[in-house]
């Protein structure tokens, strides 16, 4: 096997549920500034596909959601969904605040990362399944 597609996969594989969530968030994140670059310049043309881009990391958040967790998944759901609703238009102040929500959640899943990569490694959150 070639020694960088090994790294890669050991890479992958030593990673948490809060790392990849992480990724995930500021994939949407980069996703939402684009729009919103992009509007403020004028270049509403591009906003077909920044959009697509920004749907499918939403998407991928809520899929991920435990709605039988409590109360947090839930609001988590119900400000994705207005992100969602949010990023359909092509009004700057829309993107901008979608950009705000999404910042302000990514920001406080970074500040309880090593609580959650403990919680994971002791067991009490399930581990990446290396398979899918």
């Amino acid at each position: 096997m070639n020694p960088h597609h090994l790294y890669k996969d050991q890479n992958r594989f030593s990673w948490t549920r809060i790392d990849m969530l992480l990724v995930v968030y500021e994939q949407t994140i980069d996703a939402i500034q684009r729009g919103a670059d992009a509007i403020a310049a004028g270049r509403t043309n591009e906003l077909i596909s920044i959009r697509l881009r920004t749907m499918k990391c939403l998407v991928t958040i809520i899929d991920g959601l435990n709605q039988n967790a409590g109360d947090t998944p839930q609001q988590i759901l119900r400000l994705c969904l207005f992100v969602l609703d949010q990023v359909e238009t092509d009004e700057l102040e829309s993107w901008q605040s979608a950009l705000k929500i999404m910042q302000t959640l990514y920001d406080g899943f970074q500040g309880i990362q090593d609580e959650a990569r403990e919680a994971e490694h002791r067991g009490e959150i399930p581990a990446l399944d290396a398979s899918a």
